[in-house]
């Protein structure tokens, strides 16, 4: 039985491609380097926007690029180009909260955004426990699991790319890809995941079923 699920932020709860894809052109603008329209942005996308920044030939340290993405990003909520909440986020969360589920959110997100945002659409109560700024999302996901002193197969990971994934086979959970993120079906059925769900209402179903 699933006594917890742990979410990834962006692309699962909420829909933040367009501020991020603003955040992530304009420092490659700044910086020089081929920009990209959302599709191919999308295909291209890696685990954290320092990651993408070295793929494209960005140099800079880790801390430093994160930083002029955060700059950004806050740029493109100034502008209005702004996250949008899943618009089933709110029913399927409250159903799993009453099923007396543990819900936390472990994202690569900058923390303070996620923060922000939680507070933005309501969610507040809801969240068990929070982690923003996870590199890689191993990390994150073995303190929930820590925390629970449960057994692996009763905590669920979702994400929408496949290194949500693979951050969950790491440590052992059950992995669940969602298909209204960053990352294609195909390339999220490539890494073998437990669950593959069209979106949360249909995440809710399965859960809650078993």
């Amino acid at each position: 039985m699933i006594r917890a699920v742990s979410f990834d932020w962006s692309g699962v709860i909420s829909d933040d491609r367009p501020p991020v894809h603003y955040a992530n052109m304009k420092v490659l603008e700044e910086n020089a380097k081929e920009t990209f329209d959302m599709k191919r942005w999308l295909e291209l996308s890696k685990g954290t926007a320092s990651d993408f920044f070295w793929s494209r030939g960005v140099e800079g340290t880790r801390e430093f690029l994160e930083g002029r993405y955060r700059h950004y990003l806050g740029e493109a909520k100034e502008r209005g180009i702004v996250p949008i909440v899943y618009s089933d986020a709110e029913e399927v969360l409250v159903s799993l909260l009453g099923d007396n589920k543990h819900l936390s959110v472990v994202s690569s997100h900058p923390l303070n955004h996620l923060i922000q945002e939680i507070d933005d659409y309501g969610f507040d109560l809801i969240f068990n426990q929070v982690f923003g700024g996870q590199v890689g999302k191993v990390g994150g996901i073995r303190e929930v699991l820590e925390t629970l002193y449960c057994n692996p197969s009763e905590l669920l990971y979702i994400g929408d790319t496949i290194f949500d994934i693979q951050a969950a086979k790491e440590v052992g959970v059950r992995s669940g890809g969602i298909l209204t993120g960053y990352h294609s079906e195909e390339k999220l059925k490539a890494e073998n995941p437990d669950y593959i769900f069209n979106n949360l209402t249909h995440l809710r179903s399965v859960i809650l079923s078993e």
